[in-house]
């Protein structure tokens, strides 16, 4: 009975020794990827700030809605960017804890998604601004609203999955 209860014990030992190895290669991971994933992250709000810019400036998509849209992927845009500063402006150590802890990570890719997720929905607004502007007849429309519709699905899969990675960057190693 007692060799039985080392056994045990012993492949216990071993199943917290590999679950603790595969959780220091996931942190080790994170740290080595960091960097560049915060590059990546930086350069993608520089590039939903440029996005949002030229809307503005168009004055055919001048609306109460595009602007409500707007201001929310601007909003989610800065959020981002405010995680991405106190990041780099935060201590080594505390860098090194908030990569090894991936919380900062995962608040920017939630903003990112959301930004993400209303710049799709605000394509599809802007696209039929342009339909109407165009005037397509109404078979045409119906084909262009109907790969909307996809384009809204597939937006909306890839937006709602937890799993989806989003990759952030900063525009300093730190």
């Amino acid at each position: 009975m007692e060799g039985l209860a080392a056994v045990m014990a012993a492949a216990q030992l071993a199943d917290y020794a590999l679950r603790m190895t595969i959780s220091l290669s996931k942190v080790r991971d994170r740290l080595r990827l960091a960097p560049d994933q915060f590059r990546q992250c930086g350069r993608h709000v520089d590039r939903l700030v440029l996005i949002a810019r030229e809307i503005e400036q168009n004055p055919d998509l001048q609306t109460h809605i595009v602007s409500t849209y707007l201001s929310a992927i601007l909003a989610e845009a800065k959020a981002a960017q405010n995680i991405l500063d106190q990041f780099l402006k935060s201590s080594r150590r505390s860098r090194y804890w908030a990569v090894a802890s991936g919380k900062s990570q995962l608040r920017i890719m939630a903003h990112l998604n959301n930004a993400q997720y209303s710049v799709a929905k605000h394509s599809l607004l802007i696209n039929s601004i342009n339909i109407r502007q165009l005037g397509l007849n109404t078979r045409e429309l119906g084909e262009v609203r109907g790969r909307f519709d996809q384009l809204v699905e597939v937006t909306s899969q890839l937006t709602v999955s937890p799993q989806r990675r989003v990759v952030v960057s900063l525009s300093q190693r730190y």
